[in-house]
């Protein structure tokens, strides 16, 4: 179920990405605002199956950020180049945040995300500062203003 969730929100956030002016920062926010409902929800009643439509919404939330950042940064970069920097960004992910378990326990499960969020949200504003500043630039030296 999480798989498919999380895949399908990856669809709906490649549907949505161009109509909603979010920014990828709060998609980031909205994912992990998900995801410590969806911890709270566990601790509050943590074998309850009636739950899991709001689980399976919850990680659908997560699942659109990817969606939004393959099709936002399309633009910038080839597929081959996102796929290739998210599954490795995945694969350095599962190998951490599985060492990590195992060396501070569940204390990685809340300050791992906080964490990465914390990075992409950095890099991500890094980036888009870099290109607006590119953009700048070559507008001024191909497009002078005319008086």
């Amino acid at each position: 179920m999480i798989t498919v969730c999380w895949l399908l929100g990856s669809a709906v956030g490649i549907r949505i990405a161009k109509q909603v002016s979010l920014s990828l920062n709060g998609f980031v926010l909205l994912g992990m605002s998900a995801y410590f409902i969806c911890v709270a929800l566990l601790a509050a009643a943590p074998f309850n199956t009636r739950l899991w439509p709001v689980y399976a919404f919850l990680i659908m939330l997560t699942g659109l950020y990817p969606g939004v950042f393959f099709m936002r940064l399309s633009e910038y970069y080839s597929a081959r180049q996102l796929f290739f920097r998210e599954n490795n960004g995945f694969i350095i992910g599962l190998v951490s945040g599985t060492l990590l378990f195992l060396v501070l326990g569940r204390a990685t499960l809340w300050g791992m995300p906080v964490l990465v969020a914390g990075v992409v949200m950095v890099c991500t504003t890094l980036f888009f500062r870099r290109d607006v500043r590119l953009n700048l630039t070559h507008e001024a030296i191909f497009h002078p203003i005319e008086m």
